[in-house]
């Protein structure tokens, strides 16, 4: 089967698994309910490298899950690499200006098939670290998906800060009955 037909139907059944939270910035509380209150932590933007709610990509070379803060421009080079292991050819290197920013990687690592998909989505920041939620979608009972091994992985750029960065990983499971 032609490679994009494969990716253009992973892509568009990812696009189902929406989780209808907020795409903007949410403040939270001391009580942890979003805009009740005093914000306790502030939102950091978070740009990812595709612009639109799918995954960087529904196909890479990580075979685990992983979770990477890219703070050089070597790392950088051989994720990348990873990233678009499944590509020929491979496209050129995005630049990010490491002084500045640095780069999350979200991969979920080797599926059975479509439907699968992972999204970095916010970032927040309190007086510790700086929080990432990364949002995992997997296919539910009855889900028709394409019967093709996937790797998804999102990238986004974020600021850089002396604070360690920590990843929140949610997991939805998309209803097809």
């Amino acid at each position: 089967m032609d490679r994009r037909l494969l990716t253009g139907l992973a892509l568009a059944l990812a696009g189902c698994a929406g989780s209808g939270a907020p795409d903007g910035p949410v403040s939270q509380s001391p009580g942890g309910q979003p805009g009740s209150g005093n914000p306790t932590t502030s939102v950091i933007p978070l740009a990812r490298f595709r612009p639109d709610s799918q995954a960087y990509s529904p196909v890479s070379g990580y075979h685990q899950a992983e979770r990477l803060v890219v703070t050089d421009q070597a790392t950088w080079q051989s994720v990348w690499h990873t990233v678009h292991a499944t590509l020929a050819p491979e496209p050129p290197l995005a630049a990010v200006d490491f002084s500045r920013e640095v780069v999350l990687v979200a991969a979920m690592g080797r599926q059975p098939s479509g439907g699968y998909a992972v999204r970095l989505e916010a970032a927040q920041q309190d007086d510790q670290a700086v929080t990432v939620t990364v949002r995992t979608v997997v296919p539910g009972a009855g889900c028709v998906v394409p019967q093709v091994v996937t790797s998804p992985v999102d990238l986004a750029r974020l600021p850089r800060t002396a604070l360690p960065v920590r990843f929140a990983d949610r997991s939805d499971t998309l209803r097809c009955e």
